[in-house]
């Protein structure tokens, strides 16, 4: 849950694209993608995977069961 709260900058409640790649573009998260090879088309398709809905937004549950 704190990840989820980490990367929802807008605090929505909802996990936006957009917010997703932001948060794996700084940080320790980009040096740990980096280093396991997962580039911004792979974070996108994480994404898609996530987005259960296909609305555009995750929700905290859609992000725990998928993880």
């Amino acid at each position: 849950k704190e990840v989820f709260h980490e990367i929802d900058e807008d605090e929505s409640g909802d996990i936006t694209l957009a917010e997703f790649i932001a948060f794996l573009e700084h940080g320790e998260s980009k040096h740990y993608l980096d280093a396991i090879g997962i580039d911004e088309d792979d974070a996108k398709m994480l994404f898609t995977l996530m987005d259960r809905r296909e609305h555009g937004k995750v929700s905290i549950n859609e992000f725990i069961n998928s993880t």
